[in-house]
């Protein structure tokens, strides 16, 4: 019985270590926005017509700068709400979000677009991470867009669909795989994001967070790999064991 919990225990440490090296594996992802910059927290209400809400917003958590534009129909009052920056409510208090409430009868997209950060390199990178504290689909389901200007052309992902996400937090990949186009991921000079981008009404989310998340490296995935070798072995000795 002894020799069977000592095993047992070996291989919740495995486990443990497998999960420990699995957080060690990736590098330092690139931040694209917090929504922390903007201090006190905006509360874009009563705006009606399409256009830019938000232009050349530069400042720490942001990669270059940031413009914000509501299409049409714009919002209107009665429940459409655009809040960025630092919240001073709720559970959300003292935190960077974007939050984005539309009411039924509003089908506006909103697009976020980051350029003037120079030349980046993504080229060998996994994806973009959202980081979505709620989200909810609106009238049908919400369709999203991102797209990656480069020296030689745009790279686009289409038709990206989140499930609904309760309150709470959830990482959401974007993998750098599903982009098309004749544009380059070593060359990238603008960011943008179309949320709601077939306009469906009562469409709401919440961001903490955007970032560009880099593949594992390759000293921590060789020490990843040869801990779940490690960890195959002992348990077919304890399997043996049982046998």
């Amino acid at each position: 019985m002894r020799r069977t919990f000592s095993q047992v225990g070996a291989f919740a440490v495995f486990l443990a270590a497998s999960l420990v090296c699995c957080s060690w594996a990736w590098s330092a992802p690139v931040v694209v926005d917090t929504f922390s910059t903007v201090n006190p927290w905006n509360v874009y209400q009563t705006f009606t017509a399409p256009g830019t809400v938000q232009s050349n917003v530069s400042g720490a958590g942001i990669l270059g700068q940031r413009d914000v534009t509501i299409g049409a129909p714009g919002l209107v009052n009665g429940g459409d709400f655009l809040g960025i920056g630092t919240a001073d409510f709720g559970s959300l208090t003292g935190q960077g979000v974007l939050d984005l409430n539309l009411n039924a009868n509003t089908n506006s997209a909103i697009t976020l677009n980051y350029d003037n950060f120079g030349v980046m390199n993504f080229s060998g990178d996994l994806g973009i991470g959202l980081d979505i504290l709620a989200y909810n689909n609106g009238s049908v389901q919400t369709q999203n867009q991102i797209i990656l200007t480069t020296t030689t052309g745009l790279l686009t992902a289409s038709a990206i669909t989140f499930p609904n996400v309760p309150p709470g937090s959830m990482i959401f990949l974007i993998p750098f795989a599903s982009f098309t186009g004749p544009g380059s991921l070593s060359s990238v000079t603008g960011i943008q994001f179309i949320f709601n981008s077939n306009n469906s009404s009562g469409f709401d989310i919440t961001l903490d967070g955007i970032q560009v998340l880099a593949t594992p490296e390759p000293s921590s995935l060789l020490a990843w790999v040869s801990v779940l070798a490690a960890g195959w072995f002992a348990r077919r000795r304890f399997q043996k064991a049982k046998a």
